[in-house]
């Protein structure tokens, strides 16, 4: 098959492009100029996102990406900008598969969760345009055959988000947990993951829009995980006494701000809070574009707050989740990597790092 990949140098992107390449596809990755590095050895074509047209037909589009950059107010244009790129690759005959996350059913998965479409709510810039761009996909590609496949937290050798974010925080005595709250860690490795989306390419095509949900290391907890990272490190992990929690309602946030100490300080904080964020980003979509430079120079430097921070809220509520992210894949799919072939890769991992 002729299989082009949107984010291909992402971390889930280039292990997925190894895949289908192993498995004997012609893989394009599309990606900026500066991920070409990135796509070394994996067998894929590098393809600008200014020459997808050239492309031809291809049998099945794959998109990894989602608006991580710029202001969080023009992300619809971005998600915009990625459907269009996905019809432009897409004929009546391709397989469409998108990558989505377990977070648009909320960070702590407040949502009641089903492998079915999400509703729109106001939330957190990121949960938001996911949930956008899930929409837009399965709808505009619901004739021909849409797969959506919802990603657990991914792990695996290197993962910025979680392996190499928690091993820098146990090597500085950073905080990597709750004390006594021991969460599931609805966790997916990297290899799996590649591994599924290639086996979904490769399934025959279904008309209508398909739900999966990926995170078959999830019944871990992630003391798991922590506990041999530790070991393996020889630090000791630390823990704070009490699960932090975000707004669940508009009115507690605004609450919340209330006692910063100037109009500016307070500003910034509704900018980018949960409810008071997308309320702010629907008020700047409806006024003049001209205003956009200004309020990007406003906001500049808290557009995008890394999610595994040990003072972020949000890193701390998914390490002490009570409630389980359970799989809804094919029934006759098996995993390649197991934990524990999970855990030796990382534990190789550490080692060539330098950890």
């Amino acid at each position: 098959m002729r299989v082009a990949v949107i984010g291909g140098a992402g971390y889930v992107g280039i292990q997925t492009c190894r895949e289908l390449t192993r498995r004997g596809h012609e893989v394009f990755a599309v990606t900026r100029a500066n991920g070409r590095v990135l796509l070394d050895g994996s067998g894929a074509r590098v393809i600008a996102p200014s020459e997808v047209r050239k492309l031809g037909r291809v049998d099945v589009v794959l998109n990894l990406a989602y608006p991580n950059r710029g202001p969080a107010f023009e992300y619809p244009e971005r998600n915009q900008e990625i459907l269009g790129m996905v019809r432009i690759l897409a004929d009546a005959d391709s397989k469409v598969i998108h990558t989505s996350t377990q977070a648009v059913f909320g960070y702590d998965l407040e949502e009641p969760v089903a492998a079915q479409p999400v509703g729109m709510r106001r939330d957190f810039a990121y949960i938001e345009t996911k949930i956008e761009l899930e929409q837009l996909i399965a709808s505009a590609f619901a004739s021909h055959s849409v797969d959506v496949v919802r990603l657990g937290n991914v792990w695996g050798p290197a993962s910025p988000t979680w392996t190499a974010a928690l091993a820098d925080k146990l090597s500085f005595g950073d905080v990597v947990g709750v004390r006594g709250a021991d969460g599931f860690c609805n966790a997916t490795d990297v290899a799996n993951v590649a591994d599924y989306l290639a086996t979904v390419a490769e399934r025959p095509r279904e008309s209508g829009a398909h739900f999966h949900h990926l995170a078959e290391l999830s019944e871990l907890r992630w003391s798991w995980w922590v506990g041999r990272l530790s070991e393996r490190l020889g630090v000791t992990p630390q823990f704070v006494d009490d699960r932090p929690s975000y707004p669940r309602s508009f009115g507690e946030e605004l609450r919340g701000t209330w006692v910063k100490h100037s109009p500016f300080a307070i500003a910034r904080e509704w900018m980018y809070g949960r409810m008071s964020g997308s309320v702010y980003r629907s008020v700047v979509r409806s006024m003049p574009r001209a205003v956009h430079p200004f309020l990007r120079k406003t906001g500049k430097g808290a557009a995008s707050r890394p999610l595994a921070d040990a003072g972020d809220p949000l890193f701390l509520t998914l390490v002490s989740a009570p409630r389980r992210f359970v799989s809804a894949v094919y029934p006759d799919w098996i995993p390649p990597v197991s934990a524990t072939s999970s855990w030796e890769r990382v534990s190789a991992w550490l080692d060539e790092a330098g950890y």
